[in-house]
């Protein structure tokens, strides 16, 4: 996918996850509620969502300069290559949440956000890949996650991003079902005074 958008400079990412990421996970209510950031045109947990995407998505592909930024159009986040064979390159995200505070299984609680995007059909999810975000703490079931997902070719992805080791910022960050790339879960490790990241293979799924 190729489009048209508002990005943020790959030297500035560290800045943006010192000012956007953090103050969108350290303000109290943010996640659940906060309005859109000016700049970006997406609200904080859209951005934080986007960012774990980008760094999981630059560490597969190192052989490119991938960014993150917004299409002004459409207003979905997207990961857009800068720079290498694939730039202009764009990954179109739609994401979805589950709050900490929902009741229910998590696992159930992803299967109905991913059947609640489904239903909106196939031209909604033309050339985008669904992100199910949960803030919710508790068991994740992998395995059943990809087993429902094995059949759905709505979305051309599907991406789990669940926080791991509170009160660290490190996060869970699974591909369940890909088109192309493996099928793996990694961890993302937000440094705790969001200076920077690194990113580990957890392993295959």
């Amino acid at each position: 996918m190729r489009t048209q958008t508002l990005s943020v400079r790959p030297a500035l990412i560290k800045t943006f996850l010192r000012l956007v990421v953090r103050l969108s996970l350290l303000t109290p209510g943010a996640m659940r509620v906060g309005r859109e950031w000016k700049h970006i045109k997406l609200r904080p947990r859209e951005t934080v969502g986007l960012f774990l995407v980008f760094a999981v998505g630059q560490f597969i592909d190192q052989d490119n300069v991938w960014t993150i930024g917004s299409d002004p159009e459409s207003q979905d986040g997207v990961v857009i290559c800068v720079e290498g064979e694939r730039e202009g390159d764009a990954v179109a995200v739609e994401q979805v949440y589950v709050p900490s505070l929902e009741t229910g299984e998590i696992s159930d609680l992803i299967l109905n956000r991913v059947e609640e995007k489904t239903l909106l059909g196939s031209e909604y999810a033309k050339d985008r890949h669904l992100v199910i975000f949960c803030d919710k703490s508790g068991g994740l079931d992998l395995t059943k996650v990809t087993d429902f997902l094995k059949d759905r070719e709505s979305f051309l992805s599907y991406w789990i991003i669940a926080r791991v080791e509170a009160p660290r910022w490190h996060y869970l960050v699974a591909t369940p079902k890909t088109s192309g790339d493996p099928q793996r879960a990694y961890k993302v490790n937000i440094e705790d005074d969001f200076s920077g990241w690194d990113v580990e293979i957890l392993g295959a799924i």
